[in-house]
């Protein structure tokens, strides 16, 4: 025997009439439990409506006898006659519960946003990359507000600098992981070979590698924000250093509410700090891009036309 769907006892709860529905509930405990439970919500809303509207059905007869006195034309427009048709008016009532009942059993209702949904693309990707601005205070800091910087990652944590001043590039830091870097100038079109990552850039890798590793769990939002024109829910995080013991990062992570992915992070330059406090200096990630073709982007090799720093002093 085929129990009847949701869907079906929903439309019989607010007026359908389906005979094999109908007979199905007759017989069946289960469903016949299922029906009424639907009823009684349908109930419950027709109570609500009557009492926040109990003064439709005498509005609706003065209308009635208000239009009664106007001249009808000969040929009612389609709009009137729908209009008119009291079976209209059943048929909104009805739509109006079985949306009230779909609220109730759950349809439709998008699901919620989960940490392990913005830890995922660390977990995951190849390749990013993203921009830093940095932050005073939870801030921008005016130097940051004229300089920007953008990061590469690639597996398993190499990682290249672009830093831009008024939207012109000025250096690069290229760190391939496991070998020899470099650094260059655009400026005056220089390098230094070996070049490391700054502050900035170690605490980014320390991010990268915390947040892959983290497990998620069920942690639930510590607020929402608007990022990007999307009001994206926000995880705080505490991540320990597995290199420094007793040292701990904390993170703030925004996602967003339909791609699932991150849209914002910001972490202090330091372990312990709170990104957000006073004259803390930390830093902010966003626009981010996933799986970026990475090809190239490491070679540590100076351009045509580059001369060694080192050999200028």
């Amino acid at each position: 025997m085929n129990c009847p769907t949701d869907e079906a006892l929903a439309a019989l709860a607010v007026g359908g009439t389906s005979a094999a529905t109908r007979a199905h509930v007759a017989s069946c405990p289960a469903c016949a439990a299922r029906f009424a439970a639907l009823r009684t919500a349908v109930e419950r809303l027709e109570s609500a409506h009557a009492v926040t509207n109990c003064a439709h059905a005498s509005g609706r007869a003065r209308l009635l006898a208000a239009l009664a006195e106007e001249p009808v034309p000969v040929r009612p427009t389609l709009l009137w006659r729908v209009l008119m048709d009291r079976r209209t008016w059943v048929t909104s009532a009805a739509a109006s519960a079985a949306v009230f009942v779909a609220v109730l059993l759950g349809w439709g209702g998008a699901p919620a946003v989960a940490l392990a949904d913005g830890l995922k693309p660390f977990k995951e990707a190849k390749s990013f990359s993203c921009e830093m601005i940095v932050l005073r205070g939870g801030k921008p800091a005016d130097a940051g507000k004229k300089m920007t910087l953008k990061l590469t990652w690639a597996a398993p944590g190499s990682l290249r600098s672009d830093m831009f001043a008024d939207d012109k590039l000025q250096a690069t830091v290229i760190a391939p992981e496991g070998k020899a870097g470099i650094v260059l100038d655009h400026r005056d079109k220089t390098f230094l070979p070996d070049g490391k990552p700054g502050r900035q850039e170690a605490a980014f890798l320390k991010l990268v590698n915390g947040l892959a590793a983290h497990a998620g769990g069920d942690q639930k939002p510590a607020g929402t924000d608007e990022v990007g024109g999307a009001k994206a829910p926000r995880f705080d995080l505490e991540i320990r250093d597995p290199e420094a013991k007793n040292a701990v990062w904390r993170y703030r992570l925004w996602v967003h509410p339909e791609t699932k992915r991150p849209v914002r992070v910001e972490f202090a330059l330091q372990a312990g700090q709170d990104p957000t406090a006073n004259d803390v200096v930390g830093v902010r990630l966003e626009k981010f891009e996933w799986d970026v073709k990475a090809e190239g982007l490491f070679d540590t090799k100076p351009p045509a036309g580059y001369k060694s720093a080192v050999a200028e002093k």
